[in-house]
């Protein structure tokens, strides 16, 4: 079954790559055979970039300048945006990429993000990996989760093989780029009581900030304003691609799509705790010098720290997978158990999406099922091993 199942992901990842590299033309066209914005995600970095080399920088969050800077880009009129929502210090950090063709921008950024992946890769399967949806749709949307998995993977070395917390709490400050992520694991690492883990985060931080307020101070701090009051109403925007979102608060907008924010807010933070509580328990039961095993348990907790979660930031799971599967012998998850688990995942991560799409369109509400089976095996987790 093991090697059936090899076979099916093999032969999905050779028919994504194919089929994509022919839709997009080799990297050779601005839109795709569909007319999308090759790697529509990444035109957002980009975009934000452009502004900085441009000397537009005021405008960073501006989307009426947003849209009319990636039409220019695209060459041909862009009518839907994606938006640049990110800190400034991100898009002042990628303006070399800016000053090349989109094309070829699109192109490095696709290289560097395959070879983080294989060097991270050591914990799991790279071949395999690239068939597994979230990563393939971090890799043709040109999304930044790769970059995500490299910090997470230099986290996880430091921490377990280098025994440096406060170094590990200091790799973490490169995550504030994407700052929920930076955020979802302070709770983690205060259950854990890796108080130095803690203040290498604070130190990372706060040279972060101290960075980001030299080189960019206009934007940084139009960043603070922008987070409280324009990124609230962008995710609860009509059209916004809410099916893409694997996390408790766009499980419960999906379900209700008139949820008032603050009971869904309520919700986010009820399942949070439960999860939180499942660890806590679960760290008295396991070795405390397997901190292999805990890394696990932390990765596995950022989809339930974090208020959005997408389906590109399950890539990260491939490293509690990693973990996991190398720490079999001492888990009670067992071969079968963990076939299951793999399959499982496999399949609503692909599926996911689609479904979802669908039960929106004929029903007005719908039930996104990759949320479900991943709280499930997190569950199974925390409570039988």
């Amino acid at each position: 079954m093991v090697q059936r199942f090899s076979k099916v992901v093999l032969i999905t990842t050779i028919i994504l790559m194919v089929g994509w590299l022919i839709s997009i033309r080799g990297f050779t066209a601005y839109r795709d055979h569909f007319g999308t914005p090759l790697g529509p995600d990444f035109l957002q970095f980009y975009t934000g970039a452009k502004l900085f080399t441009e000397g537009r920088a005021q405008a960073l969050y501006d989307f009426q300048v947003q849209i009319e800077t990636q039409s220019s880009i695209l060459h041909s009129s862009q009518e839907y945006l994606h938006p640049y929502i990110y800190p400034p210090l991100l898009a002042w950090l990628l303006q070399p990429l800016a000053y090349l063709d989109y094309r070829f921008a699109f192109a490095i950024w696709s290289v560097v993000g395959i070879v983080i992946l294989w060097r991270v890769g050591r914990y799991f399967r790279f071949g395999l990996s690239l068939g597994w949806f979230p990563v393939f749709a971090t890799f043709s949307y040109g999304q930044n989760s790769f970059l995500s998995l490299g910090v997470i993977g230099l986290i996880g070395w430091l921490w377990i093989e280098k025994r440096s917390s406060f170094w590990s709490g200091v790799a973490a400050g490169l995550l504030l780029y994407k700052p929920q992520l930076f955020v979802g694991l302070i709770p983690i690492f205060i259950i854990l009581k890796e108080w130095r883990v803690l203040q290498g985060m604070a130190v990372s931080g706060l040279i972060y900030l101290l960075i980001s307020f030299y080189l960019v101070p206009e934007q940084t701090a139009e960043y603070r304003l922008f987070v409280i009051e324009r990124i609230p109403q962008l995710v609860s925007a009509p059209g916004f691609p809410v099916t893409q979102f694997f996390d408790t608060k766009g499980f419960f907008r999906l379900l209700f799509p008139q949820i008032d924010p603050w009971v869904q807010n309520l919700l986010f933070i009820g399942v949070m705790f439960f999860f939180l509580r499942l660890f806590w328990i679960w760290l008295k039961l396991i070795p405390i010098e397997n901190r292999a095993l805990r890394m696990a348990g932390v990765v596995l907790l950022l989809p339930w720290t974090n208020p959005y979660f997408l389906v590109y930031d399950w890539t990260l799971l491939l490293i509690a997978y990693g973990i996991i599967k190398n720490q079999r012998s001492t888990l009670k998850l067992g071969v079968g158990g963990g076939f299951k688990m793999i399959v499982s995942m496999w399949i609503v991560a692909l599926l996911s999406c689609i479904v979802t799409s669908a039960m929106l369109e004929r029903c007005g509400f719908a039930i996104q099922w990759a949320p479900i089976v991943l709280a499930y095996w997190t569950y199974r987790f925390f409570t039988k091993n």
